[in-house]
């Protein structure tokens, strides 16, 4: 159990996702930090009182220094005026990393608490979140708010959200809508534009307020401003990668459309994208959802758990959105902007 100081407010429950997913990780330690505001670049850096995510990487055996570890005229250059804190803040924090979590990947959780009662986790981190965290500022995407940096290991704090329990239809909706804005502001407001790559349930963040906000930017790619960029190794989660990105290695701003599609069919379903092609006898799961949609058969797509619950409007609507963003053509697919994204 975490300590909690008498009289202390009882740790709060770690920041969840809508599913669980396996962990990409590399070559960084991060700090994680949780918290319920509306908006995360207004917020104080290590207020005691506040719940905290932590996120840990150790360097893999040969790895080279070059390709792991930033210096610290590189950091200044990205993460400009962010508060840096010290190692010792984050040992005092998590107790030196003694106690395990969870394991998953290739990623280890750790548990500690704050003097104050909060929860602390530690987890692995991607390095190239780094350059992206010092990019985004849009509520519905994890900011960055400091940074520790040793010798050999570098610790990124970043704001997140504690996940209440029960995803009603209102819920789903606000997920779909705010993480179509989050990749509209990735895709067309951000310099350079940023492809996430692995848009999926699992990487978006909800607060007890339902606030959402898009997590995981490990396998992102900042384009510059070409609008396309071709690459050897496919990255993304089974189920989610785009067919003409997996077979050309051709990523674009519609390799997220087509994953957030997917995506919209968790949201719809409370399935996978594996468990409904099972449910589709191994047809094409995107021609049978198609064919439900045109026939108005949508009982065999809808969440069983909403028991009826839902706006039929509203999910005849994120059908055909999910429909229209998993087209196997990605230039049929919707733009990268928050008005064809959005179900509102």
């Amino acid at each position: 159990m975490f300590n909690t100081r008498p009289g202390s407010s009882p740790p709060a429950s770690p920041p969840s996702s809508l599913s669980f997913g396996k962990s990409r990780c590399n070559f960084v330690r991060s700090i994680v930090k949780g918290e319920a505001a509306p908006s995360v670049s207004s917020c104080p850096a290590l207020p005691s009182q506040l719940p905290w995510w932590r996120r840990v990487l150790k360097r893999q055996p040969g790895d080279s220094s070059s390709n792991c570890m930033p210096s610290e005229e590189d950091l200044e250059r990205h993460l400009g005026l962010v508060r840096r804190f010290s190692l010792r803040e984050v040992q005092l924090t998590t107790n030196n990393f003694a106690r395990v979590l969870g394991e998953s990947g290739f990623s280890t959780v750790y548990k500690g608490s704050l003097v104050a009662g909060s929860l602390v986790a530690v987890k692995r981190l991607l390095l190239t979140e780094l350059k992206v965290s010092s990019i985004v500022k849009h509520r519905n995407v994890l900011s960055l708010l400091g940074f520790c940096i040793i010798p050999t290991e570098l610790f990124l704090i970043i704001s997140v959200k504690s996940l209440g329990t029960s995803l009603e239809w209102s819920v789903r909706i606000s997920v779909a809508t705010r993480v179509a804005k989050a990749l509209a502001y990735l895709h067309e407001d951000c310099d350079p534009k940023i492809i996430h790559r692995d848009i999926k349930a699992s990487n978006v963040l909800l607060d007890e307020k339902y606030l959402v906000a898009l997590s995981d930017f490990g396998l992102a790619v900042l384009m510059d401003y070409e609008e396309i960029c071709v690459e050897s190794n496919v990255a993304g989660t089974h189920g989610h990668v785009d067919p003409e990105y997996f077979i050309t290695g051709i990523c674009s701003t519609k390799t997220d459309v087509y994953a957030y599609g997917v995506m919209l069919l968790k949201v719809i379903t409370g399935r996978s994208i594996l468990d409904l092609a099972r449910l589709a006898n191994d047809c094409n799961v995107f021609e049978w959802v198609k064919s439900a949609f045109d026939e108005r058969n949508l009982d065999v797509l809808i969440d069983r758990s909403l028991q009826g619950k839902y706006v039929e409007e509203e999910m005849l609507k994120l059908v055909k959105l999910a429909i229209a963003c998993t087209e196997r053509s990605p230039w049929r697919r919707p733009e990268g902007n928050a008005y064809n994204f959005s179900v509102e």
